[in-house]
């Protein structure tokens, strides 16, 4: 079941033809005096596999016969009011059937109002506190949720920030609500919550905390203590949600990073055979804080407009007889000689666009990327021995990975060039050196890469001599007309560390993360960018879920390294096509400074830093039986090309 989801679906088995292993299961139970489907391990084992791991459909076609499907989520957070009465519960309770373990539970901030005299349902008493001055509202509902059966919650989304003014639920109410619960994701948006909280209410089942901490140093030492947070034996991941409070960004930077080491450190002595849990900072810099919305981890219905338009020319860009129009230019290059043009009158022949992908390496043993990976090499030196390796072909953490898929999804003929930058591990924080990121940028400008894709930076001071060497090795791939694109540093947007390559703003285009509308990111200062790509819940694979695949969800992806990556795949795109259809252009492309005044050609005037795809990458692109790129296709292309050639040689050369 856990190497493959497949076996969870239908069987075929005489007359029970149609069932899935769990409703078989079922069946003989019900056959059965021994035990029932709440007692059975096999049972209970297989249906918390399938809420924890499939997509919600999957799930119930797996647990449930068709007409005996039951509820296995309890979602609030559309409801159009902020009341709610137990005459409501009661009411909901007639036609909502629970399963006993629920997927989530999401409440916004709710007021149960004392609406109904029944006496049966006294025990809904919202004041059962006594004396307490913080809410207990919620504590009605889960109460309800027992009663109706639930038992355990995977996951509990509860908004309580007291946020204008609202006083948020006591510890107390937290602790009665949820005690009775296995719950295993914990999501309650309270600010500065007691860790004893966390542990008294869920610490025996959870495995995934999110924190929201006003930016007060004391809350953070006592959830990092030996008496806090690390008594969560079977946690796995941390998230914190820090705001910045009354302290400067320097200040808050050091209490997280104190945060880090404290509950690394206290995490070894308590656990010291067991991983230590991974951790994900956000800064809460924004407007409308997280702790006000709910930010659920999940891939979204719908693609976004912009990878949609994308993945269209891409699908579109696939059906060209690439051969073919190399030789069609071969032939034109051969009849210009004859017709005594010089080497340089010539047509130029159709290369290869080179994209270098300067990360942690690419995965060169699946079939996906194999085939287009032209060229590699590692300076990631072993551990073991200077005179050993860590090779290119194989990813350290799969990031490399991700980023050559997004590429390649974006111009599926591009040629990868991939070198492997060497890193080292501190305070639980991944760091690269500036001595390889050198090397791997002189290996591309000797292979004569178009193109280099750094989603990664390096902190430090340009008076260090192995940053003054990665300018060095920087200014002579812009001398050599190779198109740079970084990552902005995810630090947050008020930090005042300098990262390169970002810093060299005269060399490299820093490519910060968008949201599906366009805006910056939380942590994108949007002033300090070259510009804004898709950088928020984007699904590494251009796939759509197949509706009757039972696997797990493809997790999605966040943050500006995936806005670099989409940055890289498009300047390799736009070469592509001008080299098919103009290849005096694409000759003045290539030059890093037109290639960014190109880019601004698809930024609106509302929004001069994102790079908005959906307005000149039209539906007309999607793959259409009735035309093809020798009829109509080759002319929309070169319409768009003859676009982006007027905007770039009409701006200034000194755009940059």
């Amino acid at each position: 079941m856990r190497k493959s989801t497949s076996s969870l679906s239908e069987v075929s088995r005489g007359q029970l033809s149609g069932q899935t292993p769990y409703q078989y299961r079922l069946y003989l139970l019900s056959k059965s005096n021994v035990t029932n489907a709440k007692e059975d391990i096999v049972a209970q084992d297989i249906k918390a596999f399938c809420l924890r791991n499939l997509r919600r459909d999957d799930a119930i076609k797996v647990l449930y016969e068709r007409g005996k499907e039951k509820h296995i989520e309890f979602d609030l957070s559309s409801l159009p009011s902020s009341r709610i009465s137990k005459g409501d519960l009661v009411q909901l309770a007639r036609h909502l059937n629970f399963e006993d373990t629920l997927m989530y539970v999401a409440l916004p901030k709710l007021h149960v109002e004392d609406s109904i005299q029944d006496s049966d349902h006294a025990h809904y008493d919202s004041n059962s506190l006594g004396d307490s001055l913080g809410r207990t509202d919620v504590n009605v509902i889960f109460q309800w949720l027992w009663d109706n059966g639930v038992r355990r919650i995977f996951k509990v989304i509860v908004i309580d920030d007291g946020n204008d003014g609202d006083v948020p639920h006591s510890n107390q109410a937290i602790e009665d609500a949820l005690v009775q619960f296995k719950i295993e994701t914990w999501d309650w948006k309270k600010i500065d919550i007691c860790s004893n909280t966390i542990v008294l209410a869920a610490g025996e089942h959870v495995r995934v905390i999110y924190l929201y901490s006003s930016g007060n140093s004391a809350v953070l030492r006592s959830w990092s203590c030996e008496a806090g947070l690390v008594k969560l034996k079977l946690l796995e991941k941390v998230h914190l949600v820090i705001r910045r409070g009354l302290e400067t960004e320097i200040r808050r930077n050091q209490d997280v990073e104190d945060f880090q080491t404290a509950f690394q450190e206290n995490w070894k002595k308590l656990y010291p055979r067991k991983e230590i849990p991974e951790m994900t900072i956000i800064m809460d810099d924004k407007p409308k804080s997280y702790a006000l919305g709910f930010r659920i981890n999940k891939i979204p219905e719908q693609k976004q407009e912009w990878l949609s338009r994308m993945d269209m020319f891409a699908s579109f860009i696939s059906t060209i007889d690439l051969e073919k129009e190399k030789d069609k230019r071969n032939q034109e290059r051969v009849q210009a000689g004859l017709d005594g043009a010089s080497e340089d009158e010539k047509p130029k022949a159709i290369e290869d666009i080179k994209v270098a992908v300067i990360d942690d390496g690419i995965d060169g043993f699946g079939n996906d990327l194999s085939g287009s990976i032209a060229h590699g090499v590692s300076f990631c030196r072993s551990s073991d021995s200077e005179n050993l390796i860590r090779t290119y072909y194989v990813s350290s953490g799969g990031h490399g990975t991700k980023m050559a898929r997004l590429i390649r999804r974006i111009c599926p003929t591009v040629k990868l060039y991939v070198a492997r930058l060497e890193e080292y591990r501190s305070s639980g924080k991944r760091f690269i050196t500036a001595r390889s990121a050198t090397e791997a940028v002189n290996w591309a400008v000797t292979n004569g890469v178009h193109i280099i894709s750094m989603s990664w930076s390096i902190e430090g001071t340009e008076e260090q001599q192995d940053i003054k060497e990665l300018k060095k090795a920087i200014e002579a791939a812009k001398r050599a007309n190779i198109t740079m694109f970084c990552a902005f540093s995810d630090q947050g947007t008020n930090s005042s560390e300098k990262t390169f390559p970002g810093y060299w703003a005269s060399e490299c285009m820093t490519i910060g993360a968008a949201t599906a509308m366009g805006d910056a990111s939380t942590l994108v200062d949007q002033n300090r960018v070259s510009f804004l790509f898709p950088g928020e819940q984007i699904v590494i694979d251009s796939k759509e879920p197949d509706p009757s695949s039972l696997s797990s969800p493809p997790k999605a992806e966040n943050g500006s390294s995936i806005s670099t990556a989409l940055a890289a795949g498009t300047a390799a795109l736009l070469l592509f096509i001008t080299q098919l259809v103009n290849p005096q252009f694409f000759e003045k492309l290539r030059e890093p400074a037109r290639m960014k005044r190109a880019f601004k050609k698809f930024c609106p005037e509302a929004n001069q830093k994102y790079f908005k795809a959906q307005d000149h990458f039209s539906k007309s692109f999607e793959t259409d039986p009735s035309w093809t790129w020798e009829i109509e296709g080759k002319e929309k292309v070169t319409i768009l090309v003859n676009n982006l050639m007027t905007q770039a040689e009409q701006q200034s050369d000194t755009y940059w």
